[in-house]
């Protein structure tokens, strides 16, 4: 519960400077415009997840149901198959039988990586760093990271906030740990008289 860092910064810099009406009003406009970047990124991430759902939908149909079929009716047939022919048949068949014990294991293991990195910060920042690394998501979470970076250090430093509090608070605001991680350390450098470009 509560707000993140960002928010809490944004709202005390308000009260600090006796401006909390034109403080809120700026984070409402921040929010909006985060809202709005989300939205673009999911439509933009729409198309690649249907195509990835058809395909699986259609290694399904193939294997528990095409299979099946053309097996038994070459088994009627009783005509000899190149082994490779008898290869992908005898892998369709253990397929069916294999396939819904692959799917609720894959399923459990999703829910327990998913608890273990929850418990663990350094986890979900490993894991932070890897969607970081993908061809696509990658791309599209390293400019939204940036993104709001940006946006929140320029708000707070308008506001106010000391330059290093500022950087490591909107550092914090990306909601990325490993990117959080990586700006508190520029942070440190600019604590020892290092310029802001040079830690980024």
């Amino acid at each position: 519960g509560g707000l993140p860092p960002f928010e809490q910064a944004l709202i005390e810099v308000g009260e600090r400077t006796g401006q909390l009406g034109r403080g809120l009003h700026r984070l409402g406009g921040l929010l909006q415009q985060d809202l709005a970047v989300r939205e673009k990124a999911s439509n933009a991430l729409v198309y690649p997840l249907i195509l990835l759902g058809v395909a699986i939908i259609a290694i399904l149909v193939i294997v528990l149901v095409l299979f099946p079929v053309f097996s038994k009716m070459l088994d009627q047939m009783k005509i000899p198959l190149p082994w490779i022919t008898r290869a992908v048949l005898a892998g369709g068949k253990a397929s069916t039988i294999l396939l819904p014990a692959i799917l609720l294991a894959g399923i459990l293991g999703a829910g327990w990586i998913r608890a273990r990195v929850n418990a663990s910060d350094s986890a979900r920042a490993r894991l932070d760093r890897l969607r970081l690394s993908l061809p696509v998501w990658g791309r599209t979470g390293r400019a939204m990271n940036s993104l709001r970076f940006c946006r929140a250090l320029g708000a707070m430093l308008h506001g106010g906030v000391p330059i290093i509090e500022a950087v490591k608070l909107a550092g914090r605001s990306t909601g990325n740990l490993w990117v959080a991680g990586q700006v508190d350390a520029a942070a440190e450098s600019l604590r020892q008289g290092v310029p802001l470009a040079d830690a980024l």
